[in-house]
């Protein structure tokens, strides 16, 4: 509950719940979080550590499937502000896929 209450300032959030539609306002608290922890982490963090943060705040069963791709096309379907960034070739997995913010991207361009 303490992650709702932080977020309920913010405008995407505000806005779906002005429209009454709440799972859209926990949808935007996500997008919420996940923008703040990339700002306050120079932008880019690994999806692996997004995750485990957002199945803590928001208690997930451990046993929810979600890997760095869909919770990038889950973010990016909801504000395309972010950037998937691939490993490099031969891991195999997504364990070094990173999330950043289009934004830090540019700036360091």
């Amino acid at each position: 509950m303490e992650v709702v209450q932080a977020y309920t300032n913010d405008p995407r959030v505000l806005a779906a719940i002005m429209q009454g539609n709440p799972e859209g306002a926990v949808h935007m608290i996500i997008v919420a979080k996940v923008t703040e922890l990339l700002r306050e982490n120079g932008g880019t963090l690994p999806a692996t550590y997004l995750i485990e943060v957002l199945k803590e705040d928001f208690d997930l069963p451990d046993d929810v499937k979600l890997d760095g791709e869909k919770l990038f096309r889950f973010l990016y379907a909801l504000d395309p502000s972010f950037e998937l960034v691939q490993p490099p070739p031969g891991l195999g997995d997504d364990s070094g896929v990173t999330i950043s913010l289009c934004e830090t991207i540019k700036d360091l361009s």
